[in-house]
């Protein structure tokens, strides 16, 4: 063996290894080319056709030293037969020594220990006396076995070892939490499903679409209609917005679209608001004004006079090229204007009612008639008892009215903005 390592083996196999002449050999020759002798023992038996040979040695695929009782010629291509190696009696544990073993043409390779008293820690043997492998821990010679030994101290379970937790941290009422402590060491995971909703009497659909994808689990909302509640907390107080500031955003229910303010114009709140034409670098943009005009025509906008459209009323104090929002349909908080001066009774009001309705007023605000009928039957023949509708008042009582000051939360009414021409 060139591994100093591996040992012979001591026992046999039961394997039927065979090879076949490289050359023709006569009655004398004591060497025996094969074909191959690679997994040939270097010592051992063999036949060809009737004869027995013995052979003491083996160099690449030739055998050596070979013994022959009843020597014949053999051809080349004649079958070589390695003879089973005949079972010994028990080999004594003294005569076995420690290390690498392999079965003749085998590349199989087995480690055997022996008996030992080195009591060097990590040293593994089989004792003879006991017939039981045993290791030295660096104290005592310890007896490996297949017995299970007493139970060591429980772990934590899987609710001690690991902290979920969602984020956001403790989310409030439009937030999920997707993982439930369950007081065990089961963890459940929640599900994402998408909620069914009404679109009109009965006619459901999904208000979600959601893709499981390799990375990401994809939630799109479906367009679908938006229903106000106004079912529930439905004081006019919940609605309006209290304490008006400089700073403060109307609250709105209903249709509301953001609109860049015309330069050099101030917007304030609560205040109704038209769409111009602005040129700026030789392109023309679509801004927003307050709806305003003058009150010398008879005190009234003409019929032949433009910017006639109302949009909406702005939620916000905004000016010269900032982008404010607008309601242009729903329930807000409109500006209560003075009266426009117009003859024959036709005056705004601090005393409202709800469902009253209101008109877009010369200076911003909208106001509210006592009796439309007191125009003058001239301004009728005229063409020029045109007004722009804003909507109707929803709340009602004796609120201040606005003439060109401050905007405070009591001179801002409780609004449903509905636009339109009427005469």
């Amino acid at each position: 063996m060139t591994n100093p390592n591996f040992f012979a083996d001591p026992g046999y196999v039961s394997n039927i290894l065979s090879s076949t002449l490289g050359e023709n050999i006569n009655i004398i020759q004591k060497t025996i080319l094969l074909t191959d002798a690679s997994n040939f023992p270097s010592k051992g038996r063999i036949t060809i056709g009737s004869e027995t040979i013995i052979y003491d040695g083996k160099t690449d695929n030739t055998l050596n030293n070979c013994y022959r009782v009843n020597p014949v010629t053999h051809n080349i291509g004649a079958n070589v037969i390695l003879i089973d190696k005949l079972p010994e009696s028990p080999i004594q544990y003294y005569r076995i020594n420690s290390g690498w073993y392999k079965e003749r043409g085998s590349s199989n390779k087995t480690l055997r220990v022996g008996d030992s008293n080195l009591l060097a820690p990590g040293t593994i043997r089989f004792n003879e006396s006991t017939t039981t492998f045993q290791g030295f821990n660096g104290t005592d010679w310890v007896t490996f076995n297949a017995i299970q030994g007493p139970p060591g101290i429980t772990g934590a379970n899987a609710s001690q070892l690991f902290n979920f937790i969602n984020l956001p941290d403790n989310p409030s009422n439009n937030g999920g939490k997707i993982f439930q402590s369950s007081g065990t060491t089961s963890v459940y995971f929640r599900s994402i499903q998408g909620g069914v909703v009404d679109i009109n009497a009965g006619l459901t659909a999904l208000s979600l679409s959601i893709i499981n994808e390799s990375d990401y689990v994809r939630i799109t909302p479906q367009p679908q209609p938006y229903v106000w509640d106004f079912t529930s907390n439905n004081t006019f107080d919940n609605f309006k917005t209290l304490n008006v500031t400089s700073s403060t955003k109307l609250k709105a229910y209903g249709t509301i679209g953001k609109w860049r303010v015309k330069s050099n114009t101030t917007i304030k709140t609560g205040m109704g608001v038209r769409i111009v034409s602005e040129v700026s670098n030789m392109v023309s943009n679509m801004v927003i004004e307050p709806f305003t005009y003058t009150s010398n025509d008879n005190n009234n906008p003409s019929i032949n006079q433009i910017k006639l459209g109302f949009l909406g009323i702005a939620l916000e104090n905004k000016s010269n090229g900032d982008s404010c929002e607008v309601c242009t349909n729903g329930i807000t908080m409109a500006l209560i204007g003075d009266n426009a001066g117009i003859t024959g009774g036709i005056h705004s009001t601090a005393a409202i009612r709800c469902g009253m309705y209101a008109f877009a007023n010369y200076n911003g605000s909208v106001f509210s008639p006592t009796n439309i009928i007191s125009v003058s039957p001239t301004q009728l023949d005229n063409n020029k008892s045109f007004f722009s509708i804003a909507g109707y008042w929803v709340e009602e009582g004796s609120l201040k009215v606005y003439y060109n000051g401050s905007v405070t939360d009591n001179c801002l009414g409780l609004f449903y903005v509905q636009g339109g021409l009427n005469l």
